[in-house]
């Protein structure tokens, strides 16, 4: 693939991927998470259907075994279900820069994973990329006041954490599966949206449709933009130079940034940048 179509693919999937922190933040105030995570996984199941449809993938789903379904749900249920649930609860408990922030913590656990399980090389570089990214963390919680670390938004802050632990996991494992990753996809919000449906009717209820248009553009967003097509062309941009793409992702969180301060009047501090700027850093560095 031509390098200018990979960065225009790349580009788009940012993007979208950038408005993700405002898309959570508008839809938290109408619905509860579990709620609209639910709608958003079937939006996007359906899109991802159609795209399967059209690339003429879904007779693959055919060939899977029965272990090939255990291990694609189990991998959606991760890295899909519960990174979701603890990303979208964290922007109620933590400000949309913490959270936005500690998620992009998640390229650092897949270098630790990889090390973990996959056995791949610990160097020194990887090491001090993950320093410099914790240190990033710090920055962002603290505010460059280490003394106001026990006033922090702790449990939002953990939710952040573990959501970038559990995608770092999901990002690892799925260096070693084989799955063609539109119809791999297509099964991960399948399944995914069907337990956020069975969630939702045990934990919470059904919600009510609000008058607001504002709302159905974030839900359409966030369902059909940023996991659906978002996803897909992602895939299409890594075809290119995997390496360089895949940094060019980093810009995300900084996008998430300038969204939050503009639509929904978030003040950013300098402390907040620059923590952000470590624990990307720490990405590029181990990169």
């Amino acid at each position: 693939m031509k390098a200018n179509k990979s960065y225009l693919y790349a580009s788009a999937a940012v993007i979208v991927w950038g408005f993700s922190s405002l898309s959570i933040t508008v839809l938290n105030a109408y619905w509860e998470g579990i709620q609209h995570i639910a709608y958003t996984f079937l939006l996007a199941a359906v899109f991802l259907f159609f795209t399967a449809l059209k690339q003429n993938k879904l007779a693959e789903i055919k060939t899977y075994k029965t272990a090939d379904f255990i291990i694609i749900f189990s991998l959606g249920f991760i890295g899909v279900f519960l990174y979701n649930v603890l990303n979208t609860y964290s922007y109620m408990f933590a400000t949309g820069t913490e959270a936005a922030a500690i998620n992009y913590l998640w390229p650092i656990w897949t270098i630790v994973f990889s090390m973990a399980i996959l056995k791949e090389k610990i160097t020194a570089r990887k090491v001090f990329a993950v320093v410099l990214s914790f240190l990033g963390m710090l920055l962002v919680v603290t505010r460059g006041d280490a003394g106001s670390l026990f006033n922090a938004n702790l449990f939002g802050v953990g939710q952040a954490f573990l959501c970038s632990v559990l995608y770092g996991l999901f990002s690892a494992v799925s260096k070693k599966m084989r799955y063609d990753k539109t119809t791999a996809a297509l099964l991960y919000f399948i399944s995914s949206a069907a337990v956020a449906f069975i969630s939702m009717y045990i934990f919470s209820a059904p919600p009510h449709f609000p008058a607001a248009s504002g709302f159905y553009l974030m839900l359409v967003l966030r369902g059909v933009g940023q996991f659906g097509v978002g996803y897909t062309v992602w895939t299409l941009a890594i075809m290119g130079d995997t390496v360089k793409i895949s940094n060019f992702v980093l810009i995300t969180p900084f996008i998430q940034f300038i969204t939050l301060a503009v639509f929904m009047g978030e003040p950013i501090g300098p402390a907040p940048i620059m923590g952000l700027a470590f624990i990307v850093g720490g990405a590029l560095v181990a990169g």
